[in-house]
């Protein structure tokens, strides 16, 4: 599978996953159905969630994040670095949720 058709297939899952259900529940799922990826296909795996942290965009960015911490994907670390340097210089999402991100984040640097 390539870093693209990892993109989709992820893509796929989150808008396909009932609406009805928690994000804790939609959290729990991908951890699960991205466990193998995260072995067997761990550079495209790398690849989708990378991408998802730079679209900036929830709740791609924060499961993006949690699953890299999850799967001890140590190769997000510079990608998740930058996402952090991106908000403390106020270029990465609405000010009131910068300091909620920032804490979210360096917390995940911490643990991976």
């Amino acid at each position: 599978m390539t870093v693209d058709q990892t993109l989709n297939w992820l893509n796929d899952e989150l808008r396909n996953f009932p609406d009805r259900r928690s994000g804790e529940e939609l959290y729990r799922y991908l951890v699960t159905q991205t466990r193998d990826a995260a072995s067997t296909a761990r550079a495209e795996l790398v690849g989708a969630l990378e991408e998802w942290l730079r679209g900036e965009s929830e709740p791609q960015t924060m499961l993006a994040l949690d699953l890299a911490v999850d799967h001890g994907l140590t190769e997000m670390r510079a990608e998740i670095e930058a996402l952090l340097h991106r908000i403390v210089g106020d270029k990465a999402f609405r000010p009131a949720l910068r300091p909620y991100y920032r804490k979210r984040i360096e917390e995940a640097l911490r643990r991976l």
